[in-house]
């Protein structure tokens, strides 16, 4: 007895979407030092609209007009194209993940499109014009959204714990971070998505004039100039990634400079809700994000850096609650 093997009609149909999402995604990475590239309408939006609708036009007779075909086969072209992107490095992980959710809902939308348009019994030029349309359209209209510049939102991510412990103490932990170990690592999403580690964070001239230096687990570094020193109280800073670094964040290196800037980051002690020396400690990261999706984008971003907020928070609350002190 032989095996079940999905028939020759259902093979074509995802080898064909899975050439085409492939091919565009050579065609966007070439471009996007030009035009635009796969963070974009052009290719976010239509590239799924495109495979959702070869895969319904080129499946079996007796799958191709069924709803539930049209709407989720597509999504198994869609995570063909994502792991062969992401085994093939095109892409960072951490970006695929972000974007195939929206690659999910547009190949719905593409394979619902063409089974309505065959349901309405149009003659074959009208469906062969809608997937010539659909097929070209993400090439097309690319040069156009190149001349498009996205309107920026900025956005603050804030996360709050309560120290029991004085706030100079509280204070010395953050201005400086000694070498973070596995131990002291809560869960963290971020990490989970393949996003570097912070590993420590040394000050030079501490005051108004001071510069910090954090470091990652991947090699990134990041200067961050002080912009507001008050001790005890409130220490704001600059972000920028080192430019002498061996490597970067994935996601960093994909949104920085035209896409995404962090603006600051600030950390300010106030007095606790507790008893004793007890203080509140809130971290602020203040972004601007210009994408096409700035919506969708933000929320991926704010929970990543919510997470990664999180975990700083926990290293110094652990730190100064333990009387660690800090490294001279």
């Amino acid at each position: 007895m032989q095996p079940n093997r999905l028939p020759a009609p259902v093979l074509l149909a995802m080898g064909t979407g899975l050439a085409y999402g492939l091919i565009s995604e050579m065609i966007f990475l070439q471009a996007s030092d030009l035009l635009v590239g796969t963070l974009s309408l052009s290719f976010l939006v239509l590239v799924p609209v495109a495979i959702g609708a070869l895969t319904v036009v080129l499946g079996p007779k007796n799958l191709k007009r069924s709803w539930p075909y049209a709407v989720f086969m597509p999504w198994l072209v869609c995570l063909a194209v994502g792991i062969l992107v992401g085994v093939l490095a095109m892409e960072a992980w951490v970006c695929i993940i972000i974007g195939m959710p929206v690659f999910f809902v547009m190949s719905s939308v593409g394979g619902a499109l063409t089974k309505a348009i065959m349901d309405a019994r149009r003659d074959s030029g009208t469906l062969g014009a809608w997937i010539g349309l659909a097929a070209l359209s993400p090439m097309l209209l690319m040069p156009v959204e190149g001349q498009w510049q996205p309107r920026p939102t900025t956005r603050e991510v804030v996360q709050v714990v309560e120290v029991d412990a004085p706030a100079d103490r509280v204070w010395a932990q953050f201005i400086e971070v000694s070498p973070i170990t596995a131990a002291e690592r809560p869960f963290a999403w971020f990490r989970l998505l393949g996003l570097p580690q912070p590993v420590e964070a040394v000050l030079t001239n501490p005051g108004a004039a001071g510069m910090r230096r954090a470091s990652y687990d991947n090699g990134m570094r990041v200067l961050e100039p002080t912009l507001v020193w008050e001790p005890a109280q409130r220490y704001r800073f600059g972000v920028m990634l080192d430019p002498t670094a061996a490597t970067y964040s994935p996601l960093w290196a994909a949104l920085a400079g035209d896409h995404l800037v962090v603006e600051h980051v600030e950390y300010r002690i106030e007095a606790g809700a507790g008893s004793g020396d007890s203080v509140r400690l809130t971290l602020t990261s203040r972004y601007t994000l210009r994408t096409p999706l700035n919506r969708y984008a933000g929320l991926w971003i704010d929970f990543l850096l919510s997470d990664f907020e999180h975990t700083i928070l926990q290293v110094v609350k652990n730190r100064a609650e333990a009387g660690l002190e800090r490294r001279e």
